[in-house]
């Protein structure tokens, strides 16, 4: 394929995105409000957290009886080392579900941005513009010269 047939490939698929625009707003803002609901996450996440705490609340006991009062080494031992890997894997999983809490606000917001983009195109895309592809194309699979999907960063694809 040269540059020139691949953006050729990028036009069409942009005129059929933007001919479907309405239905595509549509299903893209029913995905937006699935994306952004992170209520369950967000249960876990206190969940974790509260665990964290605890666990830390543990420690700072063991420690301080560790300090004043006379307590089996090899027992403070294995119960601080519980209380830590305990409290290690509280902050791994907070840490995850944090990350995963940020991905889809991010997700969503891209995807409230491209329809936003889309709305200030008007009528049929007639050249390709380098700015035009970066902003909405994923990527395009190329399985033959005749068959090809454009992937728009918002999850739609269109197979020209």
């Amino acid at each position: 394929l040269t540059g020139d047939e691949i953006k050729a490939v990028f036009i069409k698929a942009m005129n059929v995105y933007l001919a479907s625009r309405d239905e595509i707003r549509a299903n893209l803002d029913e995905a937006v409000q699935v994306i952004e609901d992170t209520s369950d996450l967000e249960r876990q996440l206190d969940d974790a957290s509260a665990e964290m705490n605890i666990v830390d609340s543990m420690m700072q006991q063991a420690i301080t009886e560790n300090a004043s009062d006379v307590v089996d080494q090899d027992e403070y031992d294995r119960k601080y080392k519980y209380l830590e890997d305990r409290y290690r894997k509280a902050q791994s999983e907070y840490d995850r579900l944090d990350a995963e809490i940020q991905d889809k606000k991010e997700r969503a917001a891209e995807i409230r941005h491209l329809m936003d983009e889309t709305d200030h195109i008007d009528g049929e895309v007639t050249e390709f513009k380098t700015d035009m592809f970066g902003e909405f194309v994923d990527n395009i699979t190329v399985r033959t010269k005749d068959d090809m999907t454009v992937v728009f960063k918002d999850g739609v694809e269109i197979k020209v």
